[in-house]
């Protein structure tokens, strides 16, 4: 079999070979020496396809961590539904751990320290399992926030109580830091600092 036909678009070169086309790497085809109408077994061109899928898998992941972190499981979840294969995934996240661009630890740390400002850590934990972070880790981040979480939870109840006016009672006000993630402990310390 053959290859039929080698078409490069901008951001991505499809190949035609037995009549089908297929996404492959500009690197991969020069660096296998591809070109059209080349004869090549079936087993030796999915064997090259599978080095391609391995290539372009890593070349997303990483065009992807440029713009976010993610975690661990944000990222083969996106290559998952990119098409991947679980080679080809598995391939990316090893590059990307290997040049720390994939860090759940590190992605714990910056998720904490942007959203403590506006979110309570019980929200936050939430959030950080969902995206496959480690209890152990999420601990490590939050452990010491208590006083910063409390100045913010009374920050927040008194711009609801300037908003609202006589409107604001006591129990709009735990709904309010409930639904930011603050503890069920911590609200009821800010209210009855606040309700005394």
């Amino acid at each position: 079999m053959k290859i039929d036909k080698i078409i490069c678009h901008r951001n991505k070169t499809l190949l035609v070979y037995n009549g089908k086309e297929y996404e492959f790497s500009k690197d991969i085809i020069y660096k296998e020496n591809l070109f059209e109408e080349k004869e090549i077994p079936p087993k030796e061109f999915f064997e090259i396809k599978q080095k391609s899928d391995c290539l372009l898998a890593q070349n997303y992941l990483f065009r992807l961590l440029s713009t976010r972190l993610k975690s661990q499981k944000e990222a083969e979840i996106k290559l998952r539904e990119k098409g991947f294969f679980s080679s080809a995934i598995k391939f990316a996240i090893d590059k990307a751990k290997e040049y720390r661009l994939l860090d759940d630890d590190n992605y714990a740390r910056a998720y904490v320290n942007t959203h403590l400002k506006n979110k309570g850590s019980k929200l936050i934990r939430y959030e950080l399992v969902g995206k496959g972070i480690s209890e152990h880790t999420i601990d490590k981040y939050l452990e010491d926030t208590w006083e910063f979480e409390k100045q913010r939870a009374m920050e927040h109840a008194s711009k609801y109580l300037k908003a609202k006016g006589e409107k604001a009672t006591k129990e709009k006000l735990y709904r309010r830091l409930y639904s930011k993630g603050y503890s069920n402990d911590l609200i009821m310390e800010v209210l009855s600092n606040i309700f005394e």
